[in-house]
């Protein structure tokens, strides 16, 4: 390889031109023998996707975590992904006042959160309640009204 890409695109009596699918092969090809392109299908592009960002929005408050209580304020949750990350990813929640630990001992309101500690696999994220509960209660941390839980493994 020498470091260069070329390309010639040749249009002759058209208006325009439509691309259904497109691919970058090495060599020198003609149109006899340039292979065809076999797109990888939606579960592989989904799971390319998925390394890179995920997200839970539920609106009927439906569990997005499991969790138990480590301290009297404080819950540990933790976030399983359906696909390896391509690295530990960071947390967005755009508004907690919709999140609620729902515990043996009742539910919490959550006002802040920090990762705790992560992989490419899960994340665990300590979040702070507005009410006191039981060390090592279990919870599960539920998400309304839309609220949107982003992990992101981008640069």
């Amino acid at each position: 390889s020498n470091g260069s890409l070329g390309a010639t695109l040749s249009v002759t009596n058209q208006s325009s031109v439509t691309f259904e699918w497109a691919a970058l092969y090495e060599g020198t090809y003609t149109l006899e023998t340039l292979p065809s392109y076999v797109p990888k299908g939606y579960a592989a592009e989904l799971a390319e996707c998925q390394r890179y960002y995920w997200q839970y929005q539920h609106n009927n408050g439906m569990a997005v975590g499991t969790a138990y209580m480590n301290a009297t304020t404080e819950a540990y949750v933790t976030f399983a992904f359906p696909q390896t990350m391509r690295i530990t990813p960071t947390i967005s929640i755009d508004d907690i006042s919709t999140l609620r630990l729902m515990c043996v001992d009742g539910m919490k309101g959550v006002t802040a959160y920090t990762v705790n500690r992560g992989t490419p696999n899960q994340l665990s994220v300590t979040f702070t309640t507005n009410s006191s509960g039981t060390i090592y209660t279990p919870c599960v941390m539920r998400s309304n009204s839309g609220t949107i839980i982003a992990f992101s493994a981008d640069l």
